[in-house]
């Protein structure tokens, strides 16, 4: 497909979902908000028109540029006006409850039918949704991302994209080289170990893992706990906390990870946490927030729900189904 090509797909792309929004459509970035509403949808196909399209990126090309959201981001978020959130069933036994259900939840409720069908506004954004979750799952760090942070980059086995999706064990080890390092170059016996990845989602990493290590930083400083080097590893699953955490001797290790993405966001981050970080620990015995994105958890927010999980797990020295919260 050549150039001109791409550009008359983009902008016929952009025309035809610009009609079945109501041109609601804009290309700001999305601000950060507590209440989610039916908006998100029409959030992530802004995005991923304005930068998906408009880069005309292959999934094997470096990562769209997201905008890295701040504690500063935090401070300024204000309510979106719930444009998309409206009922489309005519004539609703209990209409009220139906509303109150709206106003509630980001999923696609009262979305009717034509038919056996969906009606044809709502069969595009499924697709739209679908489109950025697929890019989201293929997207990449982009170059440099730890430093930029001031963070120490690792690398698994999985060594590239493919093999990470394809091989899940691969993406629970460090490679020889990065295990090295940590055994050798990191802060021993910390308190907090945080470890930053990619998981299903960077953009959740890019966009929302700094101001919460930032706050995170800030919090376990002022309660006088000592927190190890900090990590970013790229092609990562969760269990990588557990080998980071055992090698350095951390008492409470997190990883912060993006997570698989749904049809409501493509950058979702979770943190998990674990209290005496051992290789071939269990899920059961890990405590995690979920839902760092634009209308979840802020990452602030995100860091103080952290902060407090952290204090319980050190007076009853568990995490897990067993942490009493």
């Amino acid at each position: 497909m050549t150039e001109i090509d791409k550009t008359q797909l983009s902008e016929l792309v952009r025309k035809v979902l610009a009609e079945v929004l109501s041109d609601k459509v804009t290309h700001t970035e999305p601000v950060l908000e507590k209440k989610p509403t039916r908006n998100l949808a029409q959030e992530n196909i802004a995005r991923w028109l304005g930068h998906s399209l408009q880069k005309t990126q292959t999934r094997n090309s470096t990562a769209l540029k997201l905008p890295i959201i701040t504690s500063q981001d935090d401070a300024k978020a204000k309510t979106q006006t719930p444009s998309d959130n409206e009922n489309l069933i005519p004539n609703p036994r209990k209409p009220e409850k139906l509303t109150a259900a709206l106003e509630h939840s980001p999923a696609r409720l009262g979305v009717w039918r034509a038919g056996t069908r969906y009606l044809t506004s709502v069969a595009l954004k499924l697709r739209a949704d679908h489109a950025i979750a697929k890019d989201a799952v293929y997207a990449e760090m982009p170059a440099h991302f730890a430093e930029k942070n001031n963070w120490v980059p690792l690398t698994t086995k999985a060594t590239n994209k493919e093999k990470f999706l394809l091989r899940p064990d691969l993406g629970r080890q460090l490679d020889d080289k990065s295990l090295l390092l940590v055994r050798e170059k990191a802060i021993k016996n910390p308190d907090i170990q945080i470890t930053v990845a990619d998981g299903l989602s960077s953009w959740a990493a890019e966009r929302f893992a700094p101001a919460m290590v930032a706050e995170l930083q800030k919090l376990f400083s002022e309660a006088k706990m000592t927190v190890g080097t900090i990590y970013c590893v790229r092609f990562s699953r969760i269990a990588v906390q557990d080998v980071i955490g055992e090698a350095v001797g951390a008492k409470v290790s997190m990883i912060l990870l993006g997570e698989r993405p749904g049809l409501g966001t493509g950058d979702s981050l979770s943190n998990y946490m674990i209290y005496g970080p051992k290789v071939g620990t269990v899920n059961a015995n890990k405590s995690m927030i979920s839902n760092i994105h634009a209308t979840g958890h802020t990452p602030i927010d995100a860091a103080r729900l952290t902060f407090s999980m952290v204090k319980k797990m050190f007076e009853q020295g568990c995490s897990g189904v067993k942490l009493k919260i």
